[in-house]
């Protein structure tokens, strides 16, 4: 009498990473009468050994050795003879860590109140998420634009140059494979301004009447931020006696402001210069007021 065969598979799925080998069973339960033929199939074509695959114990087993993920997919492992035929399917999931496929630089510099777009493109099996981090905080998705394609994770992530830009960025890409992957890439954004004057135009001349209380504001603008120092007659002022400099700060302009109280003719009268200087850059500004006391 013939007798059908009757296969299965003690584990249905299997999830491993690109690279790795993996073996394949199946469990022939009835052999059949006569006694059945077994045929591993993959993608519609029947397996047979080769620098990938090796069937052995009988056609049992299916080792592949160093799996992309070309090969994920349904193993059908087939048992059959003239009685009739069985099957088993074994889904295979070859996944893939994550990668950068377009990263930004590692440095960037945007001058202040300009944009610049940092874009950073991940592969990977499953797509990975991206998310994005300034100085290890969390940034909401609602600020970076996520497209993908068949095999690509696409963010942008749009920086504004402004004080609250400066410093690390951090594009991160995760899948969940059998093992959890995560990998990351940082941009440092410095935002720059060349020096300028911002205050209002300096009169020509002030005049005052001895004993008056003379204030002068010279404002200067500029990333890095500028340092603003005052001079009458070459020499430096600093806050001695008659003399009161105070400094303000407001975003990217530095206000300072000269008080000379009880001014006398015989020492104050003259030109004071204002200077700005931009450090960094070795820039620098120079306004001059002249006071003159009755």
């Amino acid at each position: 009498n013939y007798i059908v065969p009757n296969i299965s598979v003690p584990v249905s799925y299997v999830a491993l990473l690109a690279g790795s080998s993996v073996t394949l069973r199946c469990v022939l339960n009835e052999v059949g009468n006569p006694k059945a033929t077994i045929k591993w199939t993959f993608a519609g074509s029947v397996i047979t050994n080769n620098s990938l695959f090796l069937i052995t114990e009988g056609s049992t087993r299916l080792n592949i050795t160093s799996i992309t993920t070309s090969y994920s997919g349904a193993y059908h492992c087939n048992a059959s003879n003239v009685a009739g035929a069985s099957v088993a399917t074994i889904n295979v999931d070859v996944q893939e860590p994550p990668y950068f496929i377009v990263t930004p630089p590692h440095n960037v510099s945007v001058r202040y109140d300009n944009a610049i777009t940092l874009n950073c493109s991940s592969g990977g099996v499953p797509l990975p998420n991206i998310t994005w981090f300034k100085d290890g905080i969390v940034i909401p998705t609602d600020q970076y634009t996520s497209s993908n394609t068949s095999d690509t994770l696409i963010t942008m992530l749009t920086v504004v140059g402004s004080l609250t830009s400066l410093g690390y960025f951090t594009c991160q890409a995760v899948n969940d494979l059998v093992e959890r992957r995560v990998i990351s890439t940082t941009v440092n954004v410095t935002v720059f301004e060349p020096l300028s004057y911002a205050g209002i135009d300096p009169s020509s001349s002030i005049t005052l009447n001895q004993s008056d209380t003379f204030t002068a504001d010279c404002s200067f603008s500029g990333l890095p931020l500028p340092v603003v120092s005052w001079y009458f007659l070459n020499k430096f002022l600093s806050n001695i006696g008659r003399v009161t400099i105070t400094t303000d700060t407001q975003d990217i302009t530095v206000t300072s402001t000269l008080r000379i109280r009880n001014v006398k003719k015989s020492t104050d009268e003259g030109v004071y210069h204002c200077i700005g200087i931009q450090a960094s850059t070795y820039n620098f500004v120079t306004i001059a007021v002249k006071l003159v006391i009755l």
